[in-house]
């Protein structure tokens, strides 16, 4: 017969240590990891190459990624064009501007709000003008 047996019998059996049983390191890398993930995500401090973080680090990245390209292509899609932007905005200014004297005698302010609020978008950052192609 083939069969393996023990070194001896009766010799005491030393435990078998993981180091992912022990609660403290379970607790360090996740930390590392959940680090590794959001430095990724954000686009900062890459670990160096080869290191056992950089793949945790390339999946937030890759996430990041995905995230800002599908916006970008959402706001592509809902973009005004220029001409129309700068129509609604004069438009929404004359209206505010109409209710000054409604205003002072503290009536239509929830309106003067709602429509300052429809400037600032139409003025801000968040107009992404979409260019009509010129013939």
């Amino acid at each position: 017969m083939n069969e393996q047996t023990p070194a001896a019998v009766g010799a005491p059996v030393e435990p078998t240590v993981r180091p992912l049983d022990d609660p403290k390191m379970q607790q360090l890398f996740g930390d590392a990891i959940e680090g590794a993930l959001a430095l990724g995500y954000a686009c900062e401090d890459p670990p160096p190459e080869g290191h056992w973080l950089e793949r945790f680090w390339r999946l937030g990245n890759a996430q990041s990624n995905s995230e800002r390209a599908s916006l970008a292509a959402e706001r592509e899609r809902y973009a005004l064009p220029q001409d129309l932007a700068d129509y609604m905005r004069s438009h929404l200014r004359r209206e505010r501007a109409a209710l000054d004297g409604f205003l002072a005698l503290g009536n239509e302010a929830e309106r003067a709000k709602r429509l300052e609020g429809w400037i600032s978008v139409l003025s801000g950052p968040n107009v992404r003008a979409k260019q009509e192609p010129t013939a």
